[in-house]
């Protein structure tokens, strides 16, 4: 065929391997190689799919970063860690009531971040969310890595997480989800991309152990890889042990840490959610609702997750099917504690993880194949994109479904990275009425006496570590703890009554505890936490906190008896808290209750 002549002959042409020439506003099927001659007979050619691919990175960049400015928030949680830190760059240790060693943070990886980010510039929130913005941006990267050269349908998927509430929402939100996703790809990539590698097994367990350090529970979405990666490994036997000790260094040096400082080898949080004496049952029916709750509002989620558990067991590798089985492992997991009360959270980072697998497993399988049903699929979710990329600055989502809570949608107007920066003047103030009742406790100056309430983030944050709370949701209280929740507590929200002594020992900083095997409990969690580090009776007293001595100590406990001095108990629904709807109390050194509604006045927010 001749060149084109007249006035497409001023256009760019593009010369096929063939010698035939088209010009660009024709359409053409397009190979994989061109070369396009200009008129003033320069030419270059290029690689198509190499520029397709390229551009499909750049997009996948942009929608991503553009839907993480577009929601990013912080949740209430959160603040629980602020104020971790806050004490900490105030001199008043590791701790959330000051020079009280408590671990109430989940997350030690994550915290040690933020507390170094927040030693340079002392603003947590904001920290928190450049943290995240730098994790997602390496998660991104080291995905497109992972499934590089990447096939239509690879990037397909890579957009299906647009349309995943779940995945979304937890980008940010002050909390490690976005380490987690980071970990996550970091431990996909060495599979892949560094199989054969004689360190393999060695990366492999110490990415699996930055991963319990950043939430211990993150370790059983890879536990069947991890288990099939040891067995296979072609190292001896006692070389093998030798390498995963020599990986799990960080996770044993942390836990001995941990023992020693804290008194105990787990996070406090772990022990408030797990020691609650609830029924089974009980957790295995909210555990359904937590499903029943992604089937209905993220059907997207849940549709990755399926394709994640079924794409690993349709491959002939095992090592595949070891992936896959990471993620009905998790689910199980899921239902033995319950599900959780806040959307999404725990399905994010799996749901990361099935789309990964996905992406990586069709990379190559032909577009025509199934391409048409996965890009259907994304037309009919069309819908869900009002949640993530084409969220507004009015994104709120109120109620509950299922008694679970949409909370980006319930804290971002308050706590919105947008928000903030448009509606705050300076763009330095976080809105929402539980930081705005502690700061006006704050500025009203702490009164003698402890506050207590079932708001543990921003309200305890906002008032600064002068105040004394007591969390009878036992997060950040290593007593309250150790015994077990009233019945019909929410999932997440284990609360414990306050045992008869409890106030004044706190008060008097003396054992006034009533009950005797109460009383011997909280001496030696009194010891632990406030004793001077290197005692030899507090590692006696570490050492029968974590050997069952303290066992039977509740036995004659009333976990019902939720209320507060001139208090009476007029509701048990799950959202009430001492037995009451209010935000928090003050009780005084005579024992008298004042709700922080009261004690504030006309300065209490409304």
């Amino acid at each position: 065929m001749s060149k084109p002549s007249g006035l497409m002959s001023r256009l760019p042409q593009i010369r096929f391997p063939s010698g035939s020439w088209a010009a660009m506003d024709f359409q053409v099927a397009l190979p994989e190689s061109v070369q396009i001659r200009f008129p003033s007979g320069k030419a270059f050619s290029f690689d198509m799919r190499s520029a397709l691919s390229g551009l499909g990175c750049l997009l996948v960049f942009a929608l991503f970063i553009l839907t993480f400015v577009k929601t990013a928030w912080v949740t209430e949680d959160a603040f629980i860690t602020f104020r971790v830190v806050d004490n900490a760059l105030n001199g008043h240790g590791l701790s959330w009531n000051p020079n009280e060693r408590v671990q109430a943070y989940t997350h030690p990886l994550w915290f040690f971040l933020l507390l170094a980010g927040s030693a340079i510039n002392n603003q947590p929130y904001y920290i928190s969310l450049f943290l995240s913005y730098i994790c997602i941006v390496t998660t991104l990267w080291l995905a497109l890595k992972i499934l590089r050269p990447c096939g239509a349908l690879s990037f397909l998927f890579l957009f299906a997480l647009l349309f995943s509430k779940a995945f979304i929402d937890w980008m940010t939100s002050g909390l490690e989800n976005p380490l987690g996703y980071l970990l996550i790809t970091l431990f996909l990539w060495i599979w892949f991309r560094k199989e054969g590698n004689r360190h393999h097994l060695f990366l492999l367990t110490f990415t699996a152990g930055a991963m319990y350090l950043n939430r211990p529970d993150a370790i059983v979405l890879i536990s069947p890889a991890l288990l099939y990666a040891f067995l296979t490994d072609e190292h001896p036997w006692r070389k093998k042990i030798g390498i995963v000790l020599m990986g799990g260094m960080g996770v044993f040096a942390w836990t001995l840490f941990s023992l020693v400082y804290y008194g105990t080898p787990v996070p406090n949080t772990a022990l408030a959610k797990t020691a609650t004496d609830i029924p089974a049952l009980q957790y295995l029916a909210q555990a359904a609702l937590t499903y029943a709750h992604i089937a209905r509002t993220d059907t997207v989620s849940l549709i990755l997750l399926l394709a994640g558990c079924l794409i690993g067991f349709l491959q002939s590798p095992r090592r595949w099917k070891a992936l896959s089985a990471g993620l009905p492992v998790w689910g199980i997991y899921l239902c033995m504690i319950g599900g959780d009360y806040m959307a999404g959270r725990f399905f994010s980072i799996p749901v990361l993880f099935s789309a990964l697998l996905c992406a990586r497993a069709l990379r190559n399988y032909p577009f025509r194949k199934l391409g048409a049903a996965v890009v259907a699929a994304m037309l009919i979710a069309l819908p869900q994109l009002q949640f993530t990329l084409f969220s507004t600055l009015d994104y709120r989502i109120e109620g509950r479904i299922y008694d679970i809570t949409d909370s980006r949608g319930a804290y971002y107007r308050a706590t919105g990275l947008l928000r903030i920066l448009q509606n705050t003047p300076g763009g330095g103030g976080i809105s929402h009425r539980w930081f705005l009742t502690g700061k006006a406790l704050k500025d009203a100056a702490p009164r003698k006496g402890i506050y207590t309430g079932c708001v543990m983030g921003m309200l305890p944050y906002g008032a600064g570590p002068d105040f004394y709370w007591i969390d009878p949701l036992a997060l950040s209280n290593a007593f309250l703890a150790r015994l077990p929740a009233r019945s019909g507590s929410r999932v997440g929200h284990y609360e414990r009554a306050l045992p008869p002594g409890y106030l004044e020992s706190v008060m008097t900083e003396q054992n006034h505890i009533a009950d005797p095997a109460l009383a011997r409990l909280y001496s030696d969690v009194l010891l632990a936490s406030t004793g001077k580090i290197f005692r030899r009776e507090r590692f006696a007293a570490i050492f029968r906190l974590n050997t069952g001595f303290h066992k039977n100590a509740a036995a004659n406990y009333d976990r019902e008896a939720i209320g507060l001095p001139g208090l009476s108990v007029a509701t048990k629904e799950t959202h009430s808290c001492h037995g009451r709807k209010a935000r928090g109390y003050h009780v005084d050194e005579s024992l008298r209750t004042l709700s922080l509604s009261r004690l504030l006045g006309s300065s209490y927010p409304n």
